[in-house]
């Protein structure tokens, strides 16, 4: 018996409810909030996104569209977003909607069904059931389980009407689910353009940014597949899973004897492994003979899942895709400050720079000022529609009860960002540069420095301290060798601290201090900015900071701040010796500077001034007059000072007719290199300036064009 089914009645009144326009209730706070939302993402937000954006702003903007419907869905049933949401996929037909059913113990969802009218469902417990979709108007109607087995069924084949067209997602909610914390969406099965299944509701890209959101996944598989399909395997490569919990439900296995479905989990499970997956469980399961593959071990699976949620996810997929365009405007003002300091490079190369090719240097300059200028613009703007955008969500999320603050980018660490080791490791093989074991260095003369934690009085107080007139005697002195340098260099060296800060997977709060230090008297940016790049940080941007690094001449002093930041609260782990150790490597520190660099950082914490005089007869990779303000000025005894001063004046008398002969000798040897423009070496800095330059005036003066 089923009313819509019965009568003509019960059907129109089936049509009338999902073809509603308006919900029947008073529009309470939420609703309103919501239109204010629409209206501003439509109508502000999305326009600039469109001003200057990566090359995949489409997949963005379709993410952020996704995620705002999702929201809604959320408005109008609020309980949904305090559960974990796990989400089931799988191709298309593989038994998902069976295997739901099974742990509901009705026939609510369809197993055979067009895939063009399928419903993305979320299903999950409460005391009364309460049942409802969101229509194409985006509109809430509330519903009954008898509706949505109507829909679902036989109403299109009774009355050759497909209802399912006009829903967005479904909600079920009923006493049956015994998981209180938990909220099962059944997605779509996906299926390829060429696929005989293929419509917008099984699109791949609409089934991935449905369970990209999920905190935990079920993928179910038809056990007959034998093992996951390329398709499968590609697919799910792109959720980005990370540390998410990942279930491997086998279905159908009674087709299977048992020995074939023990190989089946084992070829499963290796080429989960080969995928990087740690932690996945594989169970096999029947619909059919539930005595041989029970419903049990995935319902123990679910049980551990089942505990509260004490965090929306809302805002960190909001700022998710806030961040992707950030990290794009950021690349953008590193291109130009680098185009910047390269075409200054040209010129400072050029000696006997004529007027033409002054100009046009000054021309290419000035356009990447202008880029620059543009696209700091653009980040200004898009900052205000940030804080806009999480205002009006805080304020839906205070109306029903739910906190929704904007999270800050320490928050947003990504648990599939690529970590220090690999990224250290993948550069190191791709150079194949030899383990010189540094970090065993580190280790051994760093080791025992803390017997207990350093509070902020102790040995690095004035490293991470925060009070105004520390920071004056330290930054407005010029003391970091740092201030000398172009903001590019700048920003690379903090890129590359941070990432070693985060490579546990969290920034302690001794470690945020000793960066933000470096971020806010050095002038670039904000601390926000590097967790931004770190979250994305690729082998190509990784490559680009070290040789950044190392043509400024600022490996050791680099190498320096990565200990004394490992140093702030504790001794140095053995993991954090391995970055370091693979850092110094990258950056061609040899053993015995490495050392020395050591030795200075040893005597540094424990204010151990014979250390510093033992470092003086060492080859000095950092001159200590070059951090005496920073690191040592605040501590040392004002004689000891002195004597090192002049000893540091002693053994540095002989070395400036050195140092003069070999810049003469390397700015002769560039004036060669430019005057012949085939003999600049790939790696000169300014060489596209350069080319450009030489293009302008061979046009200027051949009235050839270039």
């Amino acid at each position: 018996m089923n009313t819509y089914l019965d009568s003509h009645e019960g059907a129109l009144e089936l049509i009338r409810i999902v073809l509603s326009t308006k919900t029947k209730e008073v529009p309470g706070n939420q609703d309103r909030g919501i239109n204010d939302l629409r209206k501003f993402v439509y109508a502000k937000l999305l326009p600039h996104l469109n001003e200057a954006s990566p090359e995949n702003s489409s997949d963005l903007v379709d993410a952020f569209q996704m995620e705002l419907e999702r929201f809604e869905a959320f408005a109008a049933f609020p309980e949904f977003e305090s559960k974990h949401l796990i989400g089931v996929g799988g191709a298309f037909s593989s038994g998902k909607s069976m295997l739901l059913n099974t742990l509901m113990g009705d026939k609510i969802l369809p197993t055979k069904i067009n895939p063009s009218t399928v419903v993305p469902t979320f299903l999950m417990h409460s005391v009364h059931e309460e049942v409802g979709v969101v229509n194409k108007f985006n509109v809430r109607c509330k519903l009954d389980l008898q509706g949505i087995k109507a829909i679902g069924y036989e109403f299109s084949d009774k009355y050759e009407i497909e209802l399912g067209y006009l829903i967005n997602k479904a909600f079920v909610a009923i006493p049956a689910i015994p998981y209180k914390h938990i909220a099962l969406l059944d997605t779509p099965g996906y299926s390829k353009p060429d696929s005989n299944q293929y419509s917008d509701r099984t699109d791949e890209k609409v089934a991935r940014e449905q369970l990209i959101t999920a905190d935990s996944v079920i993928w179910v598989m038809d056990i007959e597949n034998g093992t996951l399909k390329e398709n499968d395997i590609n697919f799910i490569r792109t959720l980005r899973l990370g540390r998410k919990p990942l279930l491997m439900v086998l279905s159908k296995a009674e087709k299977l004897n048992h020995e074939d479905v023990e190989n089946v989990q084992k070829e499963v499970a290796k080429c989960l492994q080969e995928m990087g997956f740690e932690g996945f469980k594989i169970i096999p399961f029947s619909a059919k003979k539930r005595d041989l593959y029970p419903i049990t071990p995935i319902c123990e699976w679910l049980s551990n899942r089942d505990v509260k949620k004490d965090i929306s996810s809302f805002p960190k997929n909001f700022k998710r895709i806030f961040s992707e365009f950030r990290r794009y405007y950021e690349k953008e003002k590193d291109e130009a400050r680098r185009r910047i300091d390269r075409s200054k490079q040209t010129a400072f190369a050029i000696l006997d720079i004529d007027k033409i090719s002054s100009e046009c240097i000054n021309d290419i300059v000035m356009e990447a000022k202008n880029v620059k200028t543009s696209i700091e613009d653009l980040e200004k703007k898009l900052s205000k529609l940030q804080r806009d955008f999480f205002a009006l969500l805080k304020k839906i999320g205070d109306s029903v009860g739910i906190k929704l603050p904007e999270p800050d980018e320490v928050d947003m660490i990504s648990e599939d960002a690529a970590n220090a080791h690999d990224l250290f490791k993948g550069y190191l093989e791709k150079k194949d540069i030899k383990d010189s074991s540094i970090n065993e260095y580190i280790l051994e003369g760093l080791s025992g420095l803390h017997q207990k934690p350093v509070k902020t009085s102790g040995p690095l107080s004035s490293i991470i301290e925060t009070s105004p007139e520390v920071h004056t005697k330290i930054w407005k002195a010029k003391a970091h060798p740092l201030v000398s340098t172009t903001e590019s260099i700048r920003a690379d060296y903090l890129t590359l601290l941070t990432v070693l800060a985060r490579q546990d997977g969290e920034v302690r709060a001794e470690e945020a201090m000793f960066l933000g230090s470096f971020v806010k008297f050095l002038r670039i940016g904000n601390i926000d900015t590097y967790h931004r790049r770190v979250n994305k940080l690729s082998a190509a941007d990784l490559a680009t900071c070290l040789k950044s690094i190392r043509q400024s001449e600022l490996s050791s002093l680099l190498l320096l701040d990565a200990i004394l930041l490992c140093l702030t609260d504790k001794d140095i782990s053995k993991q954090e010796s391995i970055i370091m150790g693979m850092m110094a490597e990258a950056l061609n520190i040899s053993k015995e500077t490495a050392n020395c660099v050591v030795q200075l950082a040893h005597g540094i914490i424990k204010k151990d001034e014979k250390q510093l005089f033992a470092y003086q007869k060492t080859m000095m990779p950092i001159p200590i007059d070059a951090i005496q303000a920073l690191y040592i000025d605040n501590w040392i005894n004002p004689e000891t000072r002195d004597a090192m001063i002049a000893s540091l004046a002693q053994a540095l008398a002989a070395r400036p007719a050195v140092k003069s002969e070999k810049k003469k000798k390397a700015t002769k040897e560039s004036k060669a290199k430019i005057n012949k423009l085939r003999g600049i070496e790939s790696s000169f800095p300014g060489r596209e300036e350069y080319e450009l330059v030489e293009a302008i005036k061979h046009g200027f003066e051949t009235q050839e064009p270039i």
